[in-house]
């Protein structure tokens, strides 16, 4: 995957904004997670994003923080979401069929809602969830784009470390090992029936998993370190590389996403449950971009 470069990064930039975003926090914890926690509106000085996804409604971006979720209404980030203000939130996700079900996981909890995020209950049958407030340490969360009760956590431990839920993330199973360097998972749309595929990217590239088989394989895609996926029901693969974003319908052939964000780093990509056309990115300057034509064009939303 190394056609053209999409968007710029300057050496070492990526991986290093990544790895603050991704692993990092004990030093912010513990200096400034106190002032932030009572703050109602983002401060990039004290805390820093992990995830970040449509609103339920489509109306306005969530942004997964170390101290809880914020929203952006009125060109700014403002706290939403106040049962989870004091939850280091690196996994979000709304269900596609019914956005009013929503799963959010992270250092020491996944937790669950099914009414929009105005009570959470713990979502931790059949996972590691003791002693706390450090276990589960959630850090990956994705769903399956053909069933929105299939969900996936990675979770920052020795040996098994991915689990499965098929109920929407009220009990999970054990899935497999993946890399423990995981920055990214994804379930492909296109995998044979009763496979349980992930794909992981890693600093070593990108890895397509078959857990949980009599293969219970790992096939090598790509060697270019690789920090975001998106999949999509149509089969496509986005995915975000030391070298620019990338899209596939295979895996294998790749073509390179023309970006412009002013020079903006994307930290990742989203899509839209209700319009196929239309993506999302947020930047490291925490600026959100839009696209209503499947990526070819951009507009800021702040």
């Amino acid at each position: 995957m190394t056609q053209k470069k999409s968007f710029k990064i300057g050496t070492g930039t990526i991986v290093l904004t990544v790895f603050s975003i991704i692993v990092t926090g004990g030093v912010w914890g513990i200096v400034d997670r106190w002032d932030e926690a009572n703050s109602d509106e983002f401060d990039p000085a004290s805390t820093h994003p992990h995830t970040f996804t449509y609103s339920p409604d489509e109306n306005s971006v969530w942004m997964g923080t170390h101290t809880g979720i914020y929203e952006l209404s009125d060109g700014k980030w403002r706290r939403a979401v106040e049962d989870l203000r004091d939850n280091d939130i690196m996994g979000l996700e709304i269900n596609s069929s019914d956005p009013n079900k929503i799963v959010a996981s992270g250092h020491g909890f996944i937790a669950g809602t099914s009414d929009g995020g105005g009570a959470w209950t713990a979502f931790e049958n059949g996972v590691p969830n003791q002693p706390k407030p450090n276990v589960p340490d959630a850090h990956l969360l994705t769903t399956d784009p053909n069933n929105p009760e299939h969900l996936f956590v990675f979770i920052n431990q020795e040996g098994d470390n991915v689990y499965e839920s098929l109920d929407g993330g009220r009990t999970w199973s054990v899935a497999g090992e993946v890399s423990a360097g995981a920055y990214t998972i994804a379930v492909p749309a296109n995998r044979p029936v009763n496979e349980n595929s992930l794909l992981v990217g890693t600093e070593e590239g990108l890895f397509l998993y078959r857990l949980g088989t009599e293969l219970n394989s790992t096939e090598t895609l790509n060697s270019e370190p690789t920090y975001g996926l998106l999949t999509r029901v149509n089969g496509e693969i986005i995915s975000l590389t030391e070298s620019g974003m990338y899209r596939s319908v295979d895996g294998k052939d790749w073509s390179p996403m023309d970006l412009e964000l002013k020079d903006e780093m994307p930290l990742g990509i989203k899509a839209s449950k209700q319009n196929p056309n239309q993506l999302l990115i947020v930047t490291n300057q925490f600026t959100a971009y839009e696209s209503t034509d499947n990526g070819q064009t951009w507009n800021p939303l702040n």
